[in-house]
């Protein structure tokens, strides 16, 4: 009974999946794998990767499990964050991005599609933007002092990855398309502080190039969640 539940879970988890979407999740596997035994990468690093790729392409489906791969890849790149020194990066998945991952199981448990068991997509409301954009804008600056304190390596750059991070992750749990436009902001951002750790000779060039792939990934499906949003109001 169990088994036939989780079969019939798995497939409808992996349901509706486009040639694209396939195309990228082996391209992107396959290039972090190859790439990471290449440059000597952290397993870590790997790990971190391989779960955010998996996370980011079946959060865009709009699939539950996403927040399995994210649950791992979250505490993978915690450690791997604590290990090269940002600090703001640590504390943001560790102290955010997890518990919002548990919270997030179980609010879009409650907002499935029966017939395909994906998410229903919203958007937010103009005045609901702007007060998400000031409060923002107040722990940016907020956050920003503190890893300046704390001996960040990259803290302006670092404060603003994060304050987008937790608009992102809190947008995600809402099931909003303004998320992607959020979250490929950040990955612009977190190119940055990636590209210069690795840099500064740390093997991390597996979480560098997951990163430019999440950019692209964020353009793909805002557009895609555009035309859901849409075609649902008509």
């Amino acid at each position: 009974m169990l088994i036939n539940k989780i079969k019939k879970f798995i497939s409808k988890e992996i349901s509706g999946w486009s040639k694209l979407e396939v195309i990228v999740l082996l391209f992107s596997t396959t290039t972090i794998i190859a790439s990471s035994i290449i440059m000597q990468d952290r397993k870590l690093a790997m790990i971190s990767a391989i779960c955010g790729i998996l996370y980011t392409i079946i959060a865009g489906k709009g699939k539950i499990s996403a927040f399995i791969f994210g649950i791992i890849g979250t505490l993978a790149c915690a450690l791997l964050s604590f290990k090269v020194a940002l600090y703001g990066n640590f504390a943001l998945h560790l102290f955010y991005f997890f518990p919002m991952e548990i919270l997030g199981i179980i609010n879009w448990k409650k907002h499935l599609q029966r017939e395909n068991q994906e998410i229903i997509k919203t958007k937010l409301k103009k005045h609901e933007l702007f007060v998400l954009a000031g409060i923002a804008t107040l722990i940016e600056g907020a956050i920003y002092l503190i890893l300046t304190k704390a001996g960040d390596v990259a803290p302006l750059t670092d404060s603003m990855m994060c304050t987008l991070s937790l608009a992102g992750m809190y947008l995600t749990v809402k099931r909003c398309i303004e998320q992607w436009g959020v979250w490929t902001i950040a990955n612009l951002l977190s190119i940055a502080i990636w590209f210069t750790t690795f840099q500064a000779g740390e093997a991390v060039f597996s979480v560098l190039l997951v990163r430019i792939i999440y950019f692209f990934l964020g353009i793909y499906f805002f557009i895609k969640w555009h035309k859901n949003i849409q075609a649902n109001k008509g």
